[in-house]
């Protein structure tokens, strides 16, 4: 919806003597109404990730150590490119990494839809409203919406600005509507870059448009990974954390790798050496 067409413009009042409000924050860095992106290489775990994060909140537990839920809520995960196989049994191995029995059935919605695909915004940059109403219609009563990866809900440039910022707004609209948060997943440029911007693939508009980003990438061997919020707003900085990948997939923080020399001399690595982002 564009800004000339509202009837009446939101409009903030406050004096020195009102009390703030307290954002509500579905995860560390990113609240109910704001759209946040998750990006890595392909093939670093990030669909995984995704999948524990949805875990996560649908059932308040922290799975993630750091990254801790403020309570439990629904949780719907649109998966563009896994089917069912490969989500079941990532959700089975997580169950039981975690010895968790809780009945998932009104709090978790996972959908495999690959070869399916959801066109928010085209490539000549007309919204379709029919597809906004679809997506409003998943974000209902959900505290999370995930959606993997963005590339899926779009035929629009991923290196045109003007588009990329579109699009985010869309999806701000949505989750604005819903009040939930929203996260997409998105790959990353190979190698690594001096800032957010360049890292991800595409546009710099949607680093510029979201609220919150995430990076992930492999640290040192194949099995460690770290995680940076290059991007927060409304938030104190967060410390990267390192995640180790079970045999099963499954991510367990690994202290004892922030604890190593070259967790700070290092903090960004290619190929296990590089520059940090910012």
């Amino acid at each position: 919806m564009f800004a000339n067409q509202l009837t009446q413009l939101p409009t903030c009042h406050f004096t020195r003597s009102t009390p703030k409000v307290q954002p509500e924050w579905v995860i560390p860095g990113l609240r109910a109404g704001q759209v946040g992106v998750v990006a890595a290489p392909g093939g670093t775990g990030k669909s995984f990730f995704l999948m524990q994060l949805a875990l996560s909140v649908a059932t308040g537990y922290e799975l993630i150590t750091g990254i801790a839920p403020k309570h439990a809520g629904p949780v719907r995960l649109l998966n563009f490119e896994d089917d069912n196989i490969d989500i079941s049994n990532r959700g089975i191995d997580i169950l039981n990494e975690f010895g968790l029995d809780d009945d998932l059935s009104e709090c978790l919605y996972l959908h495999p839809l690959a070869g399916y695909r959801l066109d928010l915004v085209n490539r000549d940059g007309i919204v379709d409203q029919d597809a906004v109403t679809w997506l409003m219609s998943m974000a209902d009563g959900m505290r999370l919406l995930i959606i993997d990866p963005i590339s899926h809900i779009t035929s629009s440039d991923e290196n045109d600005n003007a588009l990329r910022t579109l699009l985010v707004q869309t999806l701000k609209h949505v989750a604005r509507e819903a009040q939930c948060g929203i996260l997409i997943a998105h790959h990353t440029n190979k190698g690594s870059a001096d800032s957010a911007q360049g890292w991800l693939r595409g546009a710099s508009a949607l680093v510029d448009a979201a609220r919150y980003v995430l990076t992930m990438q492999k640290w040192i061997d194949s099995w460690r990974l770290r995680l940076q919020w290059v991007k927060l707003n409304g938030c104190a900085p967060l410390a990267d954390i390192c995640l180790k990948r079970e045999r099963n997939g499954v991510l367990r923080r690994d202290m004892g790798s922030e604890l190593g020399a070259d967790w700070t001399t290092n903090a960004s690595p290619k190929n296990g050496k590089g520059r940090k982002l910012s």
